[in-house]
């Protein structure tokens, strides 16, 4: 053999960290500013309250609702991109505190909003929103509890008044439908609607609604391009037909010739009187569309109606965290439904049903459904994504006297994913803020099912390791096992909880889990489909594993796609510097983008990660032959060549490889190149490069090439490739999983 050549040890990935913190000596001045700031905010309040209430009281309660939802809560659609409009950068929980207030007042009139208030409405809401955050800051210490559980508390205090959405939009019909239908009769019997009534009412409501505001923007966008005012005023009246008065009156409103600006100023000042017409909902007209009985469709839209003074009695200080207009969103007024938030219903759609089934009295079957429905769903979800993998569901196995059951036991190659289902939820007083309730959640949510499934990892593990038991067991219950099976272990939910499991350390310090366990990541499961829809299979393997290790031994705040965001551009490698937070939030851009254009019908192109195209090469070919062993040979690759380092390894290859062109007929030249670094399975990595005359004697190079990282190292296995430099297209040639001898 000749003699080998190491690679170089690369740099620590190159991810941005934007560090803040406050010198010690400043830092009671600065905490002390916040105090203050946040003092003046909350003591502010009840003057906001009372501005914004007697703007609501004098004008148009519908029409400042609709106003704000129209040009903050819709967004703009192109042929690449769909964009939250925001003009006023408000989110939906603003418009939701805005319809309860208005909800308080007994009496609404039927006044004129003026765009002096729509801006007055948009500039106080900011402003209420941000109190909040300010009374949480200012809000006396729970001296019972400790610091990293108040931080848990108000994380998940943050995520209630701010997160809504858990799936897209045709992921949550679909789900909702599904999950659902088996209550149909009881529900219908009871309430008059069924649960698939429900859905389908909302939905074919909210797509009236979209196509309503789309067609106003795009009538309105034609108007707005006009160049003189009197074919602004002119075109506005083509695209309203039904408006009364002749256009050219307009010209004179001002008293005065009007410059373009100011033409368009009217018009939409005037089209903002008619904003509410745009969220309507007639039973009649949906009856027509969704083929429900006319008074069905009304019985729907009663329970999810309030009136006007309907949320008088109600404090404001609890609409932050326990908004009633949340499960209930329409609006009944003058005999009439309007539905500015409507989509509210999607974002709490299983706790409508929970309210929905507690008044039918069938909570109990309820949560079987649920249960079953979440087994049966991520059973589909993984199958979808390993079709050639061994999936069991239910499957049980026992220790001594004690049988244990496993939700999803799934085998693919080399690797073994323990999925545990939890559809059971944070309850109200839980997403609040209340400790002993979310502490109580935590564990049975979070704790308990990855216990369950670190018991059988460490079954498979110590069975690998030659426990005679372990085998026993596993044999019994055919279980696979060998000292080169891995293990990962994934709980799966209903609810996103990433707000929490992504906190493991402050979990650990606040002592509601064990130091010495290590949580299994909570994936919600529409997550879990988009991750497995993304990413190739032997990519979801590598992401599922790295979420593990993330969560363990990094202080990491987003959501999961957020995290699937960050691992297409990084592949999950952050700083090893346990003194950052690293925010993450946002880094799901990419990822939604493709969803919603989808969504509309839209082609988009399937998010990618970032891959070197000499190792996407490799890891295609890998995952094409899927020889015994791929899984090993692929997450070997991921692990030891990570994205930030793929280019250096590429150009450490090729210059190997035109070493071996060069001198074919020398032996002092290096041909091999090693990968060392770390990672979380000790498995070494080399690739041995040849000439196709000397192909034969390939087999034997490679156990040489083994026998040396043994001896020099302390892998206990290792994947060496073998590839012809006069074949450099071919991925490889030869791939092989070596293990170090025994004594």
């Amino acid at each position: 053999m000749s003699r080998k050549k190491r690679s170089a040890s690369s740099d620590k990935p190159d991810f941005a960290v934007n560090e803040f913190s406050i010198p010690d000596e400043f830092y009671e001045e600065f905490r002390k500013a916040i105090q203050t700031r946040s003092r003046e905010h909350v003591d502010r309040l009840p003057e906001l309250v009372n501005e914004i209430r007697e703007t609501l009281a004098k004008t148009s309660p519908l029409q400042l609702i609709s106003s704000t939802a129209l040009y903050n809560l819709s967004a703009s659609v192109s042929s690449d991109s769909v964009s939250p409009l925001q003009i006023a950068g408000l989110e939906q929980f603003h418009v939701e505190l805005l319809q309860f207030l208005a909800l308080g007042l007994p009496n609404w009139q039927h006044g004129v909003a003026t765009p002096e208030h729509v801006g007055q409405i948009f500039e106080g809401l900011h402003e209420l929103g941000g109190a909040f955050l300010s009374s949480r800051i200012i809000a006396p210490k729970n001296e019972k509890i400790s610091n990293e559980e108040a931080s848990l508390l108000e994380k998940v205090r943050l995520h209630t008044q701010a997160v809504r959405n858990w799936a897209h939009f045709h992921e949550v019909i679909s789900y909702s439908l599904e999950l659902y239908a088996p209550l149909d009769a009881a529900l219908a019997e009871h309430h008059g609607f069924s649960a698939t009534d429900l859905v389908n009412v909302c939905h074919q409501a909210l797509v009236t609604i979209e196509d309503q505001t789309t067609s106003r923007f795009t009538q309105t966008r034609r108007i707005l391009r006009q160049k003189k005012p009197q074919q602004i005023f002119r075109r506005y009246f083509k695209e309203f037909p039904h408006l009364e008065g002749d256009p050219d009156d307009m010209m004179t409103v001002l008293g005065r010739a009007p410059t373009v600006q100011e033409a368009r100023s009217m018009v939409l000042a005037h089209l903002d009187l008619s904003n509410g017409d745009l969220y309507e909902i007639t039973p009649k007209d949906l009856a027509l569309v969704t083929e429900i009985a006319e008074d069905t469709v009304a019985r729907v839209l009663d329970y999810l109606s309030l009136s006007p003074g309907a949320t008088s009695d109600h404090k404001l200080e609890h609409s932050f965290l326990g908004n009633p207009v949340v499960k209930k969103p329409v609006m009944k007024f003058d005999g009439r439904y309007f539905g500015p938030i409507l989509q509210s219903v999607f974002s709490e759609i299983h706790r409508v049903m929970d309210d929905l089934c507690e008044e039918a009295k069938i909570s109990e079957r309820l949560e079987s459904i649920r249960s079953k429905f979440l087994e049966d769903k991520t059973a589909k979800v993984i199958h979808a994504a390993f079709p050639d993998a061994r999936i069991r569901a239910n499957h049980k196995w026992s220790i001594a006297e004690t049988e244990y059951e496993t939700d999803l036991l799934v085998e693919i190659d080399f690797f073994t994913i323990i999925f545990e289902c939890k559809s059971n939820r944070f309850t109200d007083p839980a997403r609040r803020g209340a400790p002993e309730r979310l502490k109580r959640h935590v564990k049975d949510l979070v704790l308990t099912p990855s216990i369950q499934s670190s018991r059988l990892q460490k079954l498979i593990e110590d069975a690998g390791a030659g426990n005679l038991e372990a085998r026993k067991v596993c044999d019994e219950s055919e279980i696979s096992y060998s000292n080169l099976r891995r293990v990962i272990r994934i709980s799966v939910s209903l609810e996103d909880l990433s707000v929490i499991t992504s906190s493991e350390k402050e979990l650990k310090a606040a002592k509601w889990i064990p130091l010495d366990h290590e949580i299994a990541p909570v994936i919600l499961l529409s997550d879990l489909h988009y991750i497995t829809d993304i990413l190739p299979d032997y990519r979801v393997l590598h992401y599922l594993s790295k979420r593990m290790d993330v969560q363990s031994s990094a202080e990491v705040f987003g959501d999961e796609l957020d995290f699937l965001g960050t691992y297409l551009e990084t592949g999950l490698e952050f700083p090893d510097d346990e003194k950052h937070r690293i925010v993450i939030t946002n880094m799901s851009a990419k990822v939604d983008q493709y969803y919603q254009l989808k969504e509309q019908g839209l082609k988009s192109r399937k998010p990618a990660i970032k891959t070197n195209s000499f190792i996407r090469s490799l890891l295609e070919g890998i995952s094409q032959r899927r020889n015994r062993g791929w899984t090993v040979f692929a997450m070997t690759i991921l692990e030891k060549i990570p994205i930030l380092e793929q280019r250096n390894f590429v150009v450490q290859l090729k210059k190997l490889k035109r070493s071996v062109l060069r001198y074919p007929k020398s032996k002092d030249r290096p041909n091999i190149l090693y990968v060392e670094r770390p990672s979380r399975y000790p498995v070494g990595l080399a690739f041995y490069l040849f000439r196709d005359k000397n192909a034969a004697s390939r087999h034997d190079d490679m156990e040489w090439i083994a026998g040396d990282i043994f001896d020099n190292g302390t892998d206990e296995h290792c994947v060496v490739f073998a590839k012809s430099v006069n074949r450099w297209e071919e991925p490889y040639r030869t791939a092989a999983i070596l293990e170090r001898p025994r004594d």
